[in-house]
């Protein structure tokens, strides 16, 4: 066996150079095909639906961190009026509509790299829950009478029974 003059055998030389290609390939070309997937991130949220108008917040972690990230809502960067958006803090906002259908997906990557697996949470987007202010009349009588709701969170397609 030899000795280099740092005093490591060559065969130790020979292992540690081996171990570092091998390192450099799997790195190199994107890691084998059963790699742990959250190595590369991953996006939580804590409530899975939201109503109309309302926010939730995205939590995204990243083996880099600090990394600018790209949000897609339903493949859309940073989504859109249909099916809402979500700014570069990760807060989703619902559209003022339920979109159709109405669970949208939100998938996030490192802006740099953008070959990265993607990694996805899916929120359902829900009506408004209506509240009722007041109704007038206060008293019906028998026959036809106009009825006068107020309130917040009516849907044209919601009806009083």
């Amino acid at each position: 066996m030899r000795v280099n003059s740092t005093g490591q055998s060559s065969r130790t030389v020979a292992a540690t150079f081996v171990a570092l290609l091998l390192l450099a390939c799997v790195v190199g070309c994107g890691g084998p095909a059963g790699i742990d997937r959250s190595f590369f991130g991953q996006i939580t949220v804590l409530q899975n639906s939201v109503r109309v108008n309302e926010y939730v917040q995205i939590q995204s972690y990243f083996a880099v961190t600090k990394v600018p990230r790209t949000y897609f809502v339903n493949r859309i960067a940073w989504g859109n009026a249909e099916f809402g958006t979500v700014d570069a803090n990760g807060l989703y906002t619902a559209s003022s509509a339920v979109p159709a259908p109405n669970t949208v997906t939100i998938t996030v990557v490192p802006t740099a790299h953008l070959d990265n697996p993607p990694e996805s949470v899916q929120i359902n987007v829900l009506n408004p829950i209506p509240v009722l202010n007041s109704v007038t009349p206060t008293a019906f009588t028998e026959g036809t009478t106009t009825v006068t709701l107020n309130g917040a969170g009516f849907i044209f397609s919601y009806q009083v029974m």
